[in-house]
């Protein structure tokens, strides 16, 4: 099982879905574990991506973050406090995990050979 650990607030929920979607056509002999780093998106929310991400034969494994950790880290538009997530992840992540890949929520995976990542 390959880890992919994501970080991102409720409004990312739509190109995670499009990211997750890529990458488990693309890679469709690997199962994954998707880690899930955030500290706002609702449980009605995240009940629906385990749906989805179940639906699709993988793993959810959701990590709640303190709402304070980089309350002071400067944010923009584009730029949420979640993006710093993936700095703390050694602090939250389980400590047997082995090895983890992070990918963006707004990505696509594309993998031209059809080998799995």
């Amino acid at each position: 099982m390959m880890n992919i650990l994501v970080t991102l607030n409720s409004n990312y929920i739509n190109p995670l879905k499009v990211m997750l979607k890529s990458l488990f056509l693309n890679n469709s002999k690997q199962n994954f574990c998707i880690y899930l780093m955030h500290s706002t998106i609702k449980d009605n929310e995240l009940d629906m991506l385990q749906k989805y991400i179940q639906k699709n034969g993988h793993d959810l494994q959701v990590i709640s973050v303190d709402n304070d950790y980089f309350s002071d880290a400067p944010v923009l538009k584009h730029y949420s406090k979640e993006m710093y997530y993936r700095l703390l992840a050694f602090r939250f992540l389980p400590e047997d995990l082995d090895r983890i890949l992070y990918l963006d929520p707004d990505i696509l995976v594309i993998n031209k050979n059809s080998d799995p990542i």
